[in-house]
């Protein structure tokens, strides 16, 4: 056995950590073991408790001994301990084939292999070997990092008791992740991040030390490293990626963060570049989710709240889901609905029915229609085709027309009703796009297509051009004619200025549509009451505030975005904006650029 390949010890009590029985007598303790916790903990290993006993007593003595804040996780109860080992294994995000259980009781040691698969067992007697090589050891975490970060795990999994959700736990934990480029800074934990890491490394490329310093060196990759903090604490650099010619050569995160979705944020912002899974990991990715808790910068405590307590507006908003960042700084609580993109229960990417020509199908088909719809392709739900525009009234509609600008439109020839599916860069109806629709290379909304289902499409579906929008202008028309004539319609306009960065083949000259549109949309407007336009270059500043593509903007944006809205809604004048999302927004500004700035100065101190 080696210790290098071990994470956790869980340790017996009675008759293993020390001698004798706590509850029966006073016990003796062994200065090695307390030597060998104090070493382990000093080489990254932590240390976790099972034990059958009572918790008040065990603690009050591993206190006065000082070595009670040396636990993790400690389980000190009556009931059986195979399901308590899996219990503490399973909250700290760890293999079992990386967790050794110390016990005196065989009975304890096989009942706790038979809960947890590939967990390392040893009497008290074996553990000679190991002190030994603590001893030896290179003590890399004297300032016990490692420990802390998991007792700041614990602290979390305590606080998650009190909220209903996972969802809403998270909402309310504050996450910050930041990605940072200056890896040569960074080797030593990078390095050792790759080469720990099995649940959450995606490549499981291994590499020699040198080839990975020439690999981040090398200009033609670009790689990162990421840290991760919230109101609970800062778990320092959890991740890291490489990318060449987008695709993934490393991507790989600390298992600390497990259940945050903090690796599925940081595949979203790189573009979801191609990855080649090796082996198991424990939280797949996919191409449409962007955790909203993540840089969210409100929680249940301090989120935003722009609009006065004694809003009354009832207001539809409508579009991608990065339209929550917005709608989260206004607050407006039972008087705002949305009607955002969202996966159906067959894991479908829903987003067709914020694009103008399925709001008219939503407002427009009859039942029967409808029906027809759903009955010929599976992959729809009921959702995609409901709206409320036009059902209930609503004072304001804030439509994005990003979706407009994005999506395929397709008639249906039995029909007649339009739907909008997938990017409209690459027709599902035109054969030189099937083997690419076949191997999941371009963006599906998670739809499995097979040869027969696109043929089928084909037959029923035919292909809309819409290069110079005039069937979102027919549209627009043909949504304000079935709105209450009080409704004031806000449509928000996608950005004009052209995204530099390197991004996908269907985003190329994405700006360059948007003129078009906006264009049409503006004549389109001109003169109509109770329609107002809001274009997103109104708040964009420069290239730092494009994210990954160019309809993800960074937090200000949005909220600069809100501002205005809640302007236009009425309820609040440019003084009486909530000082506490102002100030939160700040504090989130000046976090950034002291985190660059540091970032620099350790670039700066290395070459002295």
């Amino acid at each position: 056995m080696n210790l290098t390949d071990i994470k956790l010890i869980i340790w017996d009590l009675d008759e293993t950590f020390w001698k004798g029985t706590i509850s029966e007598e006073s016990v003796t303790l062994l200065d090695e073991n307390i030597h060998f916790l104090k070493n382990t903990t000093d080489m990254g290993i932590v240390n976790s408790i099972c034990s059958k006993n009572d918790e008040a007593v065990v603690r009050k003595f591993l206190e006065n001994i000082g070595v009670w804040e040396l636990f993790v996780f400690p389980s000190v109860d009556w009931t059986p301990k195979g399901y308590r080992v899996k219990t503490i294994i399973e909250e700290m995000k760890l293999r079992a084939v990386n967790v050794l259980f110390i016990d005196d009781n065989i009975q304890n040691l096989e009942e706790a292999k038979a809960f947890c698969p590939g967990l390392l067992t040893a009497s008290p007697d074996e553990i000679s070997e190991l002190i030994s090589q603590a001893e030896k050891a290179e003590k890399s975490d004297k300032d016990n990092k490692r420990l802390n970060q998991y007792k700041l795990l614990e602290s979390k999994m305590q606080a998650r008791n009190d909220f209903g959700s996972n969802e809403e736990f998270l909402s309310s934990c504050a996450i910050e992740v930041d990605i940072f480029y200056d890896c040569a800074t960074e080797t030593e934990r990078i390095y050792e991040l790759l080469m720990r890491s099995n649940q959450l490394n995606y490549t499981k490329f291994r590499q020699d030390k040198t080839d990975f310093e020439k690999l981040i060196a090398d200009p033609g990759i670009r790689s990162g490293y990421v840290k991760v903090s919230d109101k609970f604490g800062d778990y320092g650099i959890v991740g890291f990626f490489a990318v060449k010619n987008n695709r993934l050569i490393h991507f790989a995160f600390s298992c600390r963060t497990l259940g945050m979705k903090v690796e599925q944020y940081v595949y979203f912002l790189l573009g979801c570049p191609e990855l080649d899974v090796s082996g198991d990991v424990v939280s797949p990715l996919n191409k449409t989710e962007n955790p909203h808790w993540i840089n969210n910068n409100c929680n249940s405590a301090d989120k935003s709240s722009l609009v006065s307590e004694n809003m009354s507006k009832k207001i539809l908003f409508k579009g991608p889901c990065d339209m929550s960042q917005m709608h989260a700084f206004l607050n407006l609580g039972e008087y705002a609905v949305t009607e955002f993109a969202y996966v159906n229960d067959k894991g479908i990417y829903i987003e067709g029915h914020n694009h103008t020509s399925q709001i008219v199908t939503a407002m427009t088909a009859t039942a029967e229609q409808k029906h027809t719809l759903l009955s010929e392709s599976d992959f729809w739900d009921v959702g995609a085709f409901e709206t409320s525009m036009g059902k209930d009234k609503y004072d304001f509609i804030v439509l994005s027309m990003l979706t407009d600008g994005n999506l395929g439109i397709y008639r249906n020839k039995n029909t007649g009703c339009e739907i909008a599916l997938c990017e409209k860069y690459y027709d599902i109806t035109d054969p030189k796009n099937q083997d690419d629709y076949l191997s999941g290379k371009i963006f599906t909304s998670k739809i499995d297509f097979t040869e027969e289902l696109l043929c089928d499409f084909s037959e029923k579906y035919c292909f809309e051009d819409n290069s110079d929008a005039h069937k979102t202008i027919q549209n627009l028309d043909k949504i304000r004619s079935l709105l209450d004539k009080n409704t004031v319609l806000v449509l928000l306009l996608g950005s004009e200025r052209e995204f530099k960065k390197k991004c996908e083949v269907s985003y190329a000259g994405r700006h360059l549509q948007h003129i078009v549109m906006n264009r049409a949309i503006e004549e389109w407007a001109t003169g109509k009451a109770n329609v107002v336009l809001i274009p997103f270059d109104r708040y964009i500043k420069g290239e730092g505030d494009f994210i990954d593509t160019i309809n993800h903007f960074v937090k200000r944006v949005y909220y600069d975005l809100a501002c205005d809205l809640a302007k236009l809604f009425g309820t609040v004048d440019g003084k009486d904006i909530s000082v506490k999302s102002k100030s939160f927004l700040i504090k989130s500004t000046v976090r950034q650029k002291l985190k660059f700035f540091k970032s620099k100065l350790r670039k700066l101190l290395k070459t002295i």
